[in-house]
């Protein structure tokens, strides 16, 4: 019986779900790991498909910029400090309570939940020759009547509209944001860019951002600049379905035709706080006692100064994810002891041999007192590394709470209405999309929930079942494998069904 939570409904199979995740849906690449190790944040990729990856229209996209007159104020969709609400207390058994606090976006419904803000662009080359915000866009598409694709590329005057963060426009859009945050573990944004014939939205730039770009309707011409003279090395082509992947610091910008309106959708992966410059400038920090296990605004503040000034060094290894064999179980790991062994050694070491290179640069650069400083707070650093540890998981739980409280929780697949208790002989799955972590206070973290009372036993059926390097370790298993008496551990796999942190695999067990 789950009071209150009526508002929950169930949404169909994703498309990547059938292809091996979200990644290999994207780049087609089967391996992961791979991706990470040898592309992320390294080089660009491009990948080509024929058919449509998302359902969003340049319609769709016409539709919602002509309702931002229901859009609140930009102050207003910034404000995140919202009180946490409890939207569901969960009986699963007289034995089992829970109570679900649930992170809701500050405003429920109306614009904020579609679309955050837009404005419109021409550029040409180098230079943004105009530019208009979110009043420029609603007096334009009403001056020319633009309700249509065709209507827009006959009167869209060269213009782009640029939608920022899109995630809520439809479920599919959720979806894809929820997945790749799951996936990466960082903050992530979709934005949406509808141009005109023979438009050149943007200027040539660079992101400070990863960015996935997902080519919906018509097409766009990509041109990527390289070089010490920055000319033009790559034309890339991209028609409905094609998909390119952009790293952080990549010069840029894209055209469309002279005969068709364009729409594309980037998704950008934001890896700052975890890159080795934002991990170094954590455990800095947690060595100068001032991150405690919950971050405090002056701890967050202390670390972005720091990390600041280690990009500021242009030094690569600090810029990037350390190795995926390290950063991927940093990122996902359930909790500190579902670490592989001797990760928490592997990466002081390395983040040290990063703070080496840092000292150096800023000597060549003649900021001797800043390399003294870094070397007396390394120095002060203790030799267990459980510190970057602690520091780590603490960035995570801030940055799980922030994202859940900036945007919706994950859209369900099953309804939690009312569910049969799982079978003995029934075979489950960690959900390959399912953000979950515990919490500095015992709470279980999960999708955009957080689960702060069990009975004892529930947190290790819940370790077992979510572990991706200890328990089941992102395998299949019965429910006979669970630790922890069998009520409890029949509870905690039917909780973890319901709000997608498990799969069932099958109903019965293998031959």
């Amino acid at each position: 019986q789950f009071g209150g939570a009526s508002w929950l409904r169930p949404l169909d199979k994703n498309p990547w779900d059938k292809e091996g995740g979200v990644i290999a849906w994207l780049m087609g690449e089967t391996d992961d790991v791979g991706f990470l190790q040898t592309i992320f944040g390294r080089k660009w990729s491009m990948r080509h498909r024929e058919t449509p990856t998302i359902p969003f229209s340049v319609n769709d996209s016409l539709q919602l910029l002509k309702g931002m007159d229901n859009l609140p104020s930009l102050h207003q969709s910034l404000m995140h400090d919202q009180p946490i609400d409890v939207a569901a207390r969960v009986h699963t058994d007289k034995s089992f309570e829970r109570v679900v606090q649930s992170m809701r976006t500050p405003v429920e419904s109306g614009g904020l939940k579609r679309l955050k803000s837009a404005a419109m662009s021409r550029s040409k080359g180098w230079f943004a020759t105009d530019w208009a915000n979110q009043t420029g866009v609603l007096n334009f598409l009403r001056e020319e009547n633009l309700t249509s694709d065709a209507e827009f590329a006959e009167r869209g005057d060269s213009w782009t509209f640029v939608l920022n963060q899109v995630q809520g426009a439809n479920d599919h859009l959720r979806a894809l944001h929820h997945s790749l945050w799951a996936y990466f573990g960082l903050d992530t944004a979709l934005n949406a860019y509808l141009s005109a014939p023979d438009a050149q939205g943007l200027n040539i730039h660079t992101d400070p951002h990863d960015v996935f770009v997902l080519q919906v309707e018509g097409m766009k011409l990509w041109h990527i600049l390289e070089g010490e003279s920055l000319n033009i090395q790559h034309d890339l082509l991209l028609t409905p379905g094609d998909v390119l992947y952009l790293p952080s610091g990549v010069y840029h910008y894209a055209e469309s035709f002279r005969n068709s309106s364009s729409l594309h959708i980037t998704a950008g992966v934001f890896r700052d706080y975890f890159t080795a410059a934002g991990l170094l400038a954590a455990w800095l920090v947690r060595g100068d006692g001032l991150l405690d296990e919950a971050l405090s605004d002056d701890a967050i503040d202390k670390i972005d100064s720091l990390r600041n000034q280690f990009f500021g060094c242009c030094c690569l290894d600090a810029n990037h994810l350390l190795a995926s064999s390290l950063s991927i179980p940093l990122l996902r790991a359930f909790d500190r002891s579902d670490l592989p062994q001797g990760l928490s050694f592997r990466c002081s070491a390395r983040l040290r041999e990063v703070a080496t290179k840092l000292t150096a640069i800023m000597r060549a650069e003649g900021s001797e007192e800043e390399a003294q400083d870094l070397e007396r707070r390394l120095a002060k650093l203790s030799c267990d590394p459980q510190m970057l540890m602690n520091a780590v998981f603490a960035l995570r739980e801030y940055h799980w709470f922030r994202h859940y409280n900036s945007h919706q929780q994950k859209e369900l697949r099953s309804s939690v209405a009312r569910q049969e208790l799982p079978s003995s002989r029934a075979r489950f799955r960690r959900c390959a999309d399912a953000s979950a972590m515990c919490s500095t206070s015992g709470a279980l973290l999960l999708n955009g929930y957080c689960f702060s009372e069990f009975p004892s036993g529930a947190m290790s059926a819940f370790r077992f079942c979510m572990g991706l390097h200890s328990g089941a370790s992102g395998k299949d298993f019965s429910l006979s494998d669970v630790p922890g008496p069998h009520e409890v551990a029949r509870n905690a796999v039917q909780i973890l069904l319901q709000f997608d942190g498990l799969e069932q695999i099958s109903k019965e067990m293998d031959a």
